[in-house]
């Protein structure tokens, strides 16, 4: 029950409490944790706030997923030194829930090596492990365990609405190329 619209001198009754009025109410926790310690079943289509980051959040498919254009969706920062040669797996991830209708800004910034010899280095981005949505190659010679390029990628998408992950993986063309540092950044920019 959605809605109603009470008339003058209607008592709400303990059975349409929780319909009517509790489920319709935007509550304020004082951060995530605090949330889902004290809501543990909320409806799809609950709104709540977090007063640590003044976020909104909306339960979507039975998860809560951050709410309004400009919003941070993550990131991540790894200065782990991985081979690249052939292929890699995912260097850097992102796992979101996207709303239905809105833009995602994906930017990256990896830091690549060369441990000898001269390197071809490929570098994409991906939604889902799927689709390819920006890529970048780079050439280089260095000496040992010297810093080569910082590749930087980025990418407008809109995905349909739920969870995704945005990965950035790489691959070179001989074995001493690797990823030495890099950072994944996604926003949701609203629609």
């Amino acid at each position: 029950m959605p809605q109603k619209t009470w008339v003058v001198g209607e008592e709400v009754l303990a059975a349409d409490f929780n319909s009517y009025v509790q489920d319709q109410v935007v509550p304020a926790f004082p951060n995530v944790a605090a949330r889902d310690a004290q809501w543990t079943a909320p409806p799809d289509g609950a709104l709540a706030v977090t007063t640590d980051t003044n976020q909104l959040w909306q339960r979507i498919g039975g998860a809560w997923a951050k709410q309004g254009a400009g919003q941070y969706m993550g990131n991540q920062y790894s200065t782990a030194d991985a081979p690249m040669f052939p292929n890699t797996g995912y260097l850097l991830q992102v796992n979101f829930t996207a709303l239905a209708g809105h833009n995602y800004w994906c930017h990256a910034d990896v830091q690549l090596g060369v441990a000898s010899g001269t390197g071809g280095v490929n570098v994409f981005m991906r939604i889902d492990n799927t689709t390819e949505i920006c890529a970048r190659s780079e050439n280089f010679g260095l000496a040992a365990q010297t810093l080569g390029p910082t590749v930087s990628l980025s990418a407008l998408v809109a995905p349909s609405a739920g969870p995704h992950v945005i990965g950035v993986l790489g691959s070179a063309s001989a074995d001493g190329c690797y990823f030495q540092d890099g950072n994944l950044v996604v926003i949701d920019v609203g629609m």
